[in-house]
This record gives structure tokens, C-alpha cells and sequence, in this order.
């Protein structure tokens, strides 16, 4: 590997030089062009921050511009920084190389990710992978915790993610950005490429968007010395290239919008192995494709007599290929764990959500939603089994205001669940099965008060449900675990108050405080243990009893002259207050911090430094909760508009090359280096 100490020294000296003299126009504050977030809309925290549904609860939004500002080039990029929000790059172990988040202690199968409403996520499952979710075409990243409308459709128990294209502009406009990222010894690790175009007119719009990351390797830390399989330096197998093509057209007339969107998505990757010393827990896993499409129609109305309706029609489908192989080589496929695993999933769906206007000042709306979800899967030479779910929903939200500065919020809806198929794989769908329809009921009610007219106070208490996925119910997990098609439905009871606005002329942000218990919880438990090499933990999904969960939620941000500052916080402990001994909560961490210091001295110079803090926590889901210690990491990053439409940045990633792990046996990327250029017309 080529290492150039004197050069490395120099780009570190740069990047501090232009952290702590001069940075610049951060003061961006174009929050316009939030694309098709629906409205109304509501103030959180922050003038720019605003959510589809109005809500009694915790949300954060992140424009455009805080995407670029923290360098938030994919979806899990984006979300790590969001309070209540838990970042985890390997998702259910981290041999898969799946990155999720957690919001509150409850992981992306209880928090639908939705693209402009439209439900995106692996029908199988309830997952997807949000390192394949690229930010380029998106005017902002949505996040509701906890209380969470009824009006984002079934499964939404514990939040929702919604990632919203944007709008274009009057006129011909577009951007691109080219970034090349660097290891700790400048070697070229990767590039990224993006591009933008769009078209605007007072009746219709066109834009198209495309996007090409290329990643060769990332490297480990200097304090990494080694393991059983993964030497020091590079990351072994941590190559991945995405690819994506995003065409948007629109026909708007007067106050309406009838808009058409495609989105191609191909990707491949690779599954960096264990990287510890314990004998026996190496995992060769390889992604040969990961691909995704997705059509959808969304459309508004607005009718003279007050009514709007609006409607959104999908399809989507995904497929990807995992394999394990037998050793280190990723030749050979000889051993019983061994396999080649084909999904074939895709799901139509439509949703209608029609506001009628019976209150003064207030909101009558009705909503009703349909998606099936089909599965398939083939083993390498063998038959085809197919799963599929039918989920339908009704549901009415209100929104009334009980004295001058005081409104009263109350949403219901009723859940059904139609399994009308479950193929066993293990006799090539020979044999089903069995299956069991389900329905459930959600109710929420909540308060906002006005304090001052940029202050409010809230508070709201909800109960949403999760039917479990086709995963849960009838995986044997690769070989490594049990199906349990008879799983209940998950519950979950929100109870959450809090205080958001500005308070100063410099200083805005939010607080609030929540407590949840989630029934008939459901979790990966460790059942037996395979009697064939590497006789690892057979696991199965079961309802393991009753967890209750609390927490508090800080984030503020302060703009004064030339400094701009963000602190947040979270606190989060879960516990298992019955159901068996022995089972762990993984995932999440009891505190985490960020924190942000941006400058802008000079007129054309802005810096951004950026701290994380993550305490210990239990990881993998083996059930047996492997511990992974706290860690902490510093961001830095300097940029230069070169005038109105060029920009120049250069940044440092985990700056002090700390060594720390996500989970056990897979360590974090070490220092790296960044340079951005973009231009925009």
C-alpha cells in the first residue's frame, strides 16, 4: 500500500487550519423545494423543519441542505445524528453488511421507510439496506418518533422514516457533485458521482437524476493489529457499487399535482468476515446483486367546495442474491451451512386519503390503504416457494382546536392481515404452512398548546400494532434457525410529552421525554446449537413477553454571527419486564451524543466539526447479546463556495483514527479522507 507520511500530515494540517480561521455560506437556508411532502405542515425544533402529518410527538425533518452540511451522501448517513435514532451498520449481526437504524429501541421492521409515502421496504422482511438509499434526488429525510399518525398507513408501531424526492424549480436547473474518498494513507478508496436535472414550468415539471458509487475498500484503524482472518489495513471484502436512475414528471394544474415517478436502484457488495479471535464465529457471505425498482403515481386534488383527495399508486420490486461459502477463499459451497439464497419480492399496493373540511381550523381526514406483498425465494438448483400477504387499512385523523392556543389531536384505524400463501422452502413448496389472518386496532389522542406563537408544548398517548413479518414467521434463517408461523402481533403503548420552538433569536430546538411498553415483544432467541460445523446458535423469532422502554430526547441548535452549534442528546433504557430469562435487548446504547460546531469567519470559508458518543450496548441477534464497548469519534470538514454555483469541500472522518466496534468482531472504518466539488445551474 502506498503511504505518503509528509502528504498525510499536510491534509490533516489543511482540514484543521480551515476548521479553527475561515468557513462560509452554511447559512443556506433554502428549505424551499420540499417536494411532495404532503401537507399541512409544522414547525419542530427548527424554522426549516417540517413533517407530512402534524402530530402530538417527536420528529425531526433534515432539508437538502443539512443532507449536504453533514455529508450525508446515503439514507443511514442521514439518520445517525437524529435524536432517538440509533445507527447500526451490521443489521441482525453484522456479517450481513445491512445497515438499519433503530428509532427507540425498535429496529426498521416496527418503522416503515417510505419514499414519498410510498412504502419502500423488503416485503419479505420489512428491511432494507440503507447504505443501497442514496440522498442526491431527495429534498429532505423525515423521521417520526413514537406517536406517529395513523395516516402513514399499517406496521408504522414505533415510527416512520419517510425520504422525500424533491420539486423542481421554475426554469432549467441542476446540480452535480463529484466526491473521491481517500484511506489514512491517501490511497484512492472510492468515488461518487451524482447529477440532478430538471425543468420547470407553472403546469408541469420534469427532472431526472442519476448517481454511481464506486467503493473499492475502506480501511481498519492503526490500533486494529489483527484477527483469525482479517489482517491489519484493509477491510477484507468491503467493496460495493450502487448505481440509480430517478425520473420524476408531473403535470401541475393551478393548485393540484398528478406525478409520476421511476427509480432504478443496482447495487452488488461485498460482507467484510469477522474480524475477531473466537474460533468458529467467521461467516463468509457475499452479495453478487442488489436491486431495486420502483414505480409509483401520486396525485392531489383540490376541489372548490374545501375537499382534497389524494392518492398514491405503487409498485415495487426487489431482488438481490446472498451467498455463503465454506471458507475464506469464497470459492466452494460444500458444507451444509453453505447456500445460494435467490429473492424474487415485489408489491403492488395504493393508498387514498381524502381531507374534508367539517371543522374550523381544524382537520377531518379519512385514509384508507391496500398492499400485497409477495416473496419468492430459490435455492441454487432447486424449486421456487412463494409467500404472500394481503394488508388493508382504514383510518381517520382529527384535529380540533379546544380553546384559542389549545388543539386537540385523535386518530383510529383497524389493521387486517390476509396470509394467503407460505410456501415451506425446506420441500421446495411442496408443503405450506400454516397460516392465520390477523386484524388489530390503533388509537392515539393527543394536545398541542401554543405557549408564546414559536413555542409549543405537546403531549400524546398512542397504541399502534406490527403484524409480524413473513421473515419472522417462516424463516429457518439460512440453516440457522427455526420458523414459529403462530407469532402475535406486536403492540406497542406510547405515552410522550415535550416542549419544541424558538426560544431566542439564536436558539431553537426541542425536548421531550417518553415512555412505551410494547406486548407480545418480538425477538430472535437461541434454541439449540447446530451439531454441524461451525455448530453455531439455532435461533428462533419468538413473542418473548413484555418490554417497557423510556427515555429523553434533547436537540437544540444555536446560530449567533459567525457560529453556528448543535448538541444533541438521547437517553434510552429498555427492559424486559416478562418473558424468559436469558434474552437480551440488543442494538441501541443506554446515551448517545452529537454534537456540532460549524464557522463562518470569512465570507466564502465555512468549517463544520462534528463530535459522536456512544455508550456500550448488547449486540447481535443470536439472543445471546454480545457486548460491545462505548466509543467516541470526531468529523471535520472545510469547504470554499468559489462563487455562486462552484463549492469546493474537503473533510476527515473518524479524525483520531479511533478503533471501536459496532458489533462483535466488526470493527469501524478508520480515518479517511474526503474531497467534494459541486456545481450547480
Amino acid at each position: 500500500m502506498y503511504s505518503n507520511p509528509f502528504l498525510r500530515a499536510g491534509v490533516s494540517a489543511i482540514a484543521l487550519g480551515l476548521a479553527f480561521s475561515s468557513p462560509a455560506k452554511a447559512d443556506n437556508e433554502n428549505a424551499e423545494n420540499l417536494g411532495f411532502i404532503l401537507p399541512p405542515l409544522v414547525v419542530t425544533g427548527n424554522e426549516d423543519e417540517t413533517v407530512s402529518y402534524r402530530q402530538p410527538g417527536a420528529s425531526t425533518t433534515l432539508t437538502e441542505f443539512d443532507l449536504e452540511r453533514r455529508d450525508a451522501y446515503r439514507a443511514s448517513e442521514a439518520l445517525d445524528s437524529i435524536p432517538g435514532v440509533h445507527f447500526q451498520p451490521g443489521n441482525r449481526g453484522g456479517g450481513r453488511n445491512e445497515s438499519s437504524v433503530y428509532i427507540r429501541g425498535f429496529d426498521l421492521s416496527r418503522v416503515p421507510v417510505l419514499l414519498d409515502g410510498i412504502p419502500i421496504y423488503v416485503p419479505y422482511d420489512g428491511y432494507i439496506d440503507l447504505n443501497r438509499m442514496m440522498t442526491f434526488d431527495l429534498a429532505a429525510v423525515e423521521v417520526a418518533r413514537g406517536y406517529t399518525s395513523v395516516l402513514y398507513g399499517p406496521n408504522a408501531m414505533a415510527g416512520a422514516i419517510n425520504l422525500v424526492t424533491r420539486r423542481p424549480d421554475t426554469g432549467l436547473t441542476g446540480r452535480v457533485t463529484t466526491r473521491m474518498d481517500f484511506s489514512d494513507d491517501l490511497d484512492r478508496s472510492g468515488t461518487r458521482i451524482n447529477g440532478i436535472a430538471s425543468y420547470g414550468d407553472p403546469d408541469w415539471y420534469l427532472q431526472a437524476a442519476a448517481s454511481w458509487l464506486d467503493q473499492d475498500f475502506t480501511t481498519l484503524p492503526d490500533d486494529f493489529s489483527g484477527g483469525l482472518v482479517q489482517p491489519s489495513g484493509k477491510r477484507l471484502r468491503s467493496e460495493a457499487e450502487d448505481k440509480s436512475l430517478n425520473i420524476k414528471g408531473a403535470l401541475t394544474p393551478g393548485d393540484d399535482e398528478y406525478a409520476l415517478t421511476v427509480q432504478i436502484q443496482e447495487g452488488q457488495k461485498g460482507a467484510p468476515p469477522y474480524a475477531g479471535n473466537t474460533p468458529g464465529e467467521a461467516i463468509y457471505f457475499d452479495w453478487p446483486y442488489y436491486d431495486k425498482t420502483s414505480v409509483y403515481l401520486t396525485t392531489l386534488t383540490n376541489f372548490t367546495s374545501g375537499y382534497s383527495l389524494k392518492t398514491r399508486a405503487y409498485y415495487d420490486s426487489f431482488e438481490n442474491q446472498l451467498k455463503r461459502y465454506d471458507d475464506a477463499s469464497y470459492t466452494t459451497q460444500f458444507f451444509p451451512f453453505a447456500f445460494t439464497s435467490s429473492y424474487d419480492d415485489d408489491t403492488w399496493g395504493g393508498s387514498v386519503e381524502l381531507s374534508v373540511p367539517a371543522i374550523e381550523n381544524g382537520e377531518l381526514k379519512f385514509a384508507a390503504f391496500a398492499k400485497l406483498d409477495t416473496h419468492r425465494e430459490t435455492p441454487l438448483n432447486g424449486p421456487t416457494s412463494k409467500m404472500q400477504d394481503l394488508t388493508t387499512s382504514i383510518a381517520t385523523s382529527i384535529r380540533v382546536p379546544l380553546m384559542p392556543r389549545l388543539t386537540g389531536v385523535a386518530g383510529f384505524s383497524y389493521d387486517h392481515r390476509d396470509a394467503r400463501r407460505a410456501d415451506d422452502p425446506a420441500f421446495g413448496g411442496a408443503v405450506a404452512f400454516p397460516t392465520e389472518n390477523q386484524d388489530a386496532f390503533n388509537w392515539q389522542f393527543g394536545a398541542e398548546y401554543d405557549l408564546t406563537g414559536k413555542i409549543q408544548l405537546y403531549s400524546g398517548v398512542s397504541q399502534k400494532t406490527r403484524f409480524a413479518s413473513m421473515y419472522e414467521r417462516y424463516s429457518y434463517r439460512l440453516g440457522n434457525g427455526l420458523p414459529n408461523p403462530g407469532l402475535e402481533a406486536e403492540e406497542l403503548l406510547t405515552i410522550e410529552a415535550g416542549i419544541r420552538g424558538r426560544f431566542t433569536d439564536w436558539l431553537t430546538g426541542s425536548a421531550g421525554l417518553f415512555w412505551g411498553k410494547a406486548d407480545n415483544y418480538i425477538q430472535s432467541v437461541t434454541v439449540g446449537v447446530n451439531p454441524m460445523p461451525p455448530f453455531n446458535p439455532i435461533t428462533q423469532n419468538q413473542n418473548v413477553g413484555e418490554v417497557e422502554l423510556s427515555g429523553v430526547e434533547l436537540d437544540f441548535s444555536a446560530k449567533y454571527d459567525w457560529f453556528t452549534g448543535r448538541l444533541a442528546y438521547t437517553y434510552l433504557d429498555r427492559e424486559l419486564t416478562q418473558g424468559p430469562g436469558g434474552v437480551f435487548l440488543f442494538g441501541t446504547p443506554d446515551h448517545k451524543i452529537d454534537v456540532e460546531a460549524g464557522a463562518t469567519l470569512a465570507e466564502d470559508f465555512y468549517t463544520l466539526a462534528t463530535f459522536a458518543y456512544r455508550s456500550d450496548k448488547m449486540t447481535s441477534d443470536t439472543g445471546t447479546g454480545d457486548p460491545v464497548g462505548g466509543y467516541s469519534f470526531f468529523g471535520l470538514k472545510a469547504g470554499w463556495n468559489i462563487n455562486d454555483t462552484n463549492t469546493v469541500e474537503i473533510a476527515a472522518q473518524n479524525l483520531f483514527d479511533k478503533l471501536y466496534e459496532y458489533d462483535n468482531g466488526y470493527p469501524g472504518v478508520g480515518r479517511s479522507y474526503s474531497i467534494t466539488y459541486r456545481v450547480e445551474f
